[in-house]
């Protein structure tokens, strides 16, 4: 045998094992033709990606505590600082979030001597 019909027996074989010659259904009957195996697919992912009805939701919800504490809402209401700013927009990836001005986070970094106090007066 030459090396190309290797090729071609090889290749042939590996398209054979790779056909999904059947599937089960959702009612676990078994279906070979190939717009039935397309329609089970098709239904599989549009279940998966689909919302449903949550009876445990509430139950998960009860459990959390629902309220914060003074001293949170304390630390929540604070003012943010210059600093706390800075050092926010300086961890951030400098090409990861375009500002409201539609300006990534390398600009405002580069060029924090200019805008710095605008931003700090914004946020």
């Amino acid at each position: 045998m030459t090396e190309t019909t290797v090729f071609i027996l090889h290749a042939s074989q590996r398209h054979r094992k790779n056909f999904i010659q059947g599937i089960k259904n959702f009612g676990g009957v078994w279906v070979d033709r190939i717009e039935d195996v397309a329609e089970v697919a098709v239904q599989y992912f549009e279940n998966l990606f689909s919302s449903g009805t949550c009876d445990w939701v509430e139950d998960c919800l009860n459990v959390v505590n629902h309220r914060l504490s003074s001293n949170m809402l304390n630390i929540l209401s604070e003012e943010f600082s210059a600093d706390e700013v800075k050092t926010t927009l300086f961890q951030m990836g400098p090409t990861k979030a375009l500002g409201q001005d539609g300006m990534n986070a390398l600009f405002h970094q580069k060029f924090w001597h200019i805008v710095g106090t605008d931003i700090t007066n914004a946020v």
